[in-house]
């Protein structure tokens, strides 16, 4: 990732294509980023690594998206 640049990672690949998109949003000195997952199934399960760099460092934080397959057993649950 180049000076400047923000993304995200997961499996040790840049997501990409339609499935995802990722929103910036300055406050500030601030910046704010957001990861939207379209479709969201179960092989999109995992940890997601927020990346961001620039001429000062780096620095990173992960999001772990954890859920249920609809096909799940749900005996007693209401």
């Amino acid at each position: 990732m180049k000076d400047g640049g923000l993304g995200f990672i997961v499996t040790g690949n840049s997501v990409s294509g339609d499935k995802y998109e990722a929103i910036s949003t300055d406050s500030g000195y601030n910046k704010y980023m957001m990861l939207k997952i379209r479709n969201v199934g179960p092989k999109d399960f995992g940890s997601y690594k927020c990346v961001a760099q620039n001429s000062l460092g780096g620095t990173d934080g992960v999001i772990k998206l954890d859920g249920k397959s609809c096909n799940d057993d749900n005996k007693g649950d209401v």
